[in-house]
C-alpha cells in the first residue's frame, strides 16, 4: 500500500518534533505522553496506549496503520474521556494522514485536530492556575499540544491558507494574518515553558513586540548608515 503520509520534508519535521517531547529534531512516532500516575488503572491505561501506538514505530506508517490507531485511540477516550494523552496523540497521529494543503480541503479534519489539542490541554492544565507547577506527565502533554495547536495557527497566519486552514474553526476564522501569528506566539510560548525547545525559539521568533523591535532596530541602523554616507 502506498504511504499514507502525504507529506512535504517540512511537515514530516515539524511533526517528528511535535512527538519528541524534548524538542528535538527526531521524526520518531508518537510516543504516549500522560497523566499523572496515580493507580494501576493509570499504569494500564499507559500501557495500552503505548501498544497501540507501535502499529506506528517506522518512519513511514501507512494510511492502514494511521486509520487503525485513530480508531483505537477512538476506542479508549470513549472508555476513559479523561485521559488527555489520549487526545494529544489521536490528533498528532491524524495529522500525519494529510498535508497542509490536503487539511484546508477537509474542514472536518481541522475541527477534530482542533478539538483534540484543547481538550488535551484543558485536562493536563492544573485545576488552579496559580496552584504551582504540574508533574512531568502533564508538561508532556501541555508541550506537545500546545506547540502542535501553535504550528497550525502559525501556518493558517500564512496568506495561502489564512481563509482555507482555519475557516472552519469560529474563533478563528475571522482574524486576519497578524492576530493568528500572535495567537501562534502564545501557544509556542506555552509549548516552550512546559520544554518543547522548538517551541521555545518559534515563540520568540513569531513575537509580534520582538519583530517590531526588530524593525525598529534595522530602520534606525539604515538610517545611521545613510547619514554616514
Amino acid at each position: 500500500m502506498a504511504t499514507a503520509t502525504y507529506l512535504s520534508q517540512n511537515d514530516q519535521t515539524v511533526l517528528g518534533v511535535l512527538f519528541d517531547a524534548e524538542g528535538g529534531m527526531s521524526n520518531t512516532p508518537p510516543q504516549p505522553t500522560s497523566i499523572p500516575i496515580r493507580d494501576q488503572l493509570t499504569q494500564k491505561l499507559q500501557r495500552h496506549e503505548r501498544q497501540l501506538l507501535l502499529a506506528l514505530s517506522n518512519d513511514n506508517p501507512d494510511r492502514s496503520s494511521l486509520e487503525s490507531t485513530v480508531i483505537a485511540l477512538d476506542q479508549l477516550i470513549a472508555q476513559h474521556p479523561a485521559y488527555a494523552s489520549a487526545y494529544n496523540n489521536r490528533a498528532q497521529t491524524r495529522r500525519l494522514m494529510y498535508s497542509l494543503d490536503e487539511l484546508a480541503a477537509r474542514p472536518e479534519v481541522v475541527r477534530q485536530l482542533f478539538g483534540d489539542l484543547d481538550t488535551a490541554i484543558q485536562l493536563a492544565s492544573p485545576s488552579h492556575p496559580h496552584s504551582g507547577g504540574v508533574t512531568a506527565d502533564q508538561a508532556t502533554v501541555l508541550s506537545a499540544a500546545h506547540t502542535h495547536r501553535a504550528s497550525l495557527l502559525y501556518e493558517g497566519s500564512k496568506r495561502r491558507t489564512t481563509h482555507h486552514l482555519l475557516a472552519s474553526i469560529e474563533r478563528y476564522a475571522d482574524l486576519d494574518a497578524d492576530s493568528l501569528q500572535e495567537l501562534a506566539s502564545l501557544d509556542f510560548a506555552e509549548g516552550g515553558r512546559y520544554g518543547h525547545g522548538v517551541a521555545k525559539q518559534m515563540a520568540v521568533m513569531t513575537n509580534p513586540y520582538a519583530k517590531l523591535c526588530g524593525e525598529m532596530v534595522k530602520q534606525a541602523m539604515q538610517r545611521e548608515m545613510s547619514g554616514s554616507v
